[in-house]
């Protein structure tokens, strides 16, 4: 039955690749999108992770004849323009438009995808890609988005009382000081950690003193919260992937395995490695606890998010041979992506509520259907399938160890 799940699993994902992209591809096309602001490049809000997604079923799929080759040049100069816009932009007295939602992290995680694919290309089309795939363009935009992050942290700094203490790197959005994964510092960071080393090294030790920052940042019951104002956190009821614990943890999961794969590079001393490790048990205690949301079953605020929180949280523990808890997550994941399945049922009683856009990846159902399908690869693979996992749009790029 395995194999059948697995076979009748892998085809119905086939037909929907097949049926959805060709449509957005030909939206693509008639809408000779160009972006205002690189603020509104991103991934999962605007036509450039369409244009991605077609140009990796290509590079996948080269034998197919579902793109033409307008498709083709539709989805590169849709691309094109992103960087020309970019080109013309200046950095270094802004600290707004660099989260992943909309913006340049979002823009940095389709080039990371279209890197971790190009090798599959065929020799014409991995040359027509290069302009995107290259490391200087990658470094480019981390440099972009560093640069903000530090004039960010300086005005905070001068924000806050003298003695207080601040992070090298420091973003807003529409003003506020975000911490979470959709808009703030630990969704940022976290696309700039799937980057090349040798790109991002020079920024490291900034890195890791903002992360380590953010360890200080939570409650006594292990959440953040959602934005700062001057060194007074705002609220912190938010317990989601967008605000909040499941964020936090798939930043210092993919942290920890940047570090395991190069400790020369990421030197995590004992103390931070200690309060790391105990940061994350609670942020991970209190997702199981509250990761059922009210609502719904989405990636962003529901519960998807909070089963790929537990995912990467056993994964982390596994790195650090720390196999009871690794197990404990991966059991906490298990049984929240279960009682997910009474989500209808949940919704009709009013128990949770209906998404503006109920069968959405990031505030639906289809967010739901990809952490089901992730734990049921998991259950085939131990638990653990780092090559191959991770929350879509987010989290799902092999960068290696």
């Amino acid at each position: 039955m395995d194999r059948v799940g697995r076979a009748n699993l892998t085809e119905n994902l086939k037909q929907i690749n097949q049926n959805t992209l060709p449509k957005a591809v030909k939206e693509l096309k008639s809408a000779r999108w160009r972006p205002k602001s690189s603020s509104k490049t991103s991934y999962l809000e605007t036509p450039v992770g369409i244009a991605t997604e077609v140009l990796i079923a290509i590079m996948e799929h080269p034998e197919s004849n579902l793109y033409t080759e307008e498709d083709i040049s539709a989805c590169t100069e849709a691309l094109t323009r992103v960087l020309e816009t970019q080109a013309q932009e200046q950095d270094d007295d802004e600290d707004d438009g660099c989260e992943v939602l909309y913006g340049r992290a979002g823009l940095l995680y389709s080039i990371c995808r279209l890197r971790s694919c190009v090798e599959r290309a065929n020799s014409g089309l991995r040359a027509r890609l290069e302009k995107f795939t290259n490391e200087a363009l990658t470094a480019n935009i981390v440099h972009s988005i560093i640069t903000r992050g530090r004039f960010g942290a300086s005005l905070y700094a001068s924000n806050v009382s003298r003695g207080s203490k601040v992070p090298s790197l420091m973003w807003s959005w529409h003003r506020k000081r975000y911490l979470g994964a959709a808009h703030g510092v630990a969704g940022i960071l976290h696309v700039i950690l799937m980057c090349p080393v040798n790109v991002i090294a020079p920024y490291i030790p900034d890195i890791l003193q903002t992360v380590e920052w953010l360890t200080t940042c939570n409650d006594d019951e292990g959440n953040w919260p959602s934005s700062l104002k001057h060194e007074y956190p705002r609220s912190n009821n938010l317990m989601q992937w967008c605000h909040g614990a499941p964020g936090m943890l798939m930043l210092f999961a993919t942290l920890v395995r940047r570090a395991h794969g190069h400790p020369d590079l990421f030197r995590l001393s004992d103390p931070f490695l200690a309060s790391l490790a105990t940061t994350m048990q609670r942020g991970a205690a209190l997702v199981y606890e509250r990761g059922l949301l009210r609502k719904g079953v989405g990636l962003c605020h529901g519960v998807a998010g909070s089963v790929y929180a537990l995912l990467a949280a056993s994964d982390t523990m596994g790195l650090w041979k720390r196999y009871e808890h690794s197990k404990v997550y991966f059991l906490s994941a298990i049984h929240l992506a279960h009682l997910a399945t009474a989500y209808s049922q949940l919704t009709s009683s009013g128990e949770m509520t209906t998404p503006d856009k109920p069968w959405s990846l990031y505030g639906g159902s289809a967010g739901m259907c990809a952490a089901w399908a992730e734990v049921y690869d998991r259950l085939g693979t131990t638990g653990r399938n780092l090559d191959q996992s991770g929350m879509p749009g987010f989290d799902d790029i092999n960068f290696g160890m």
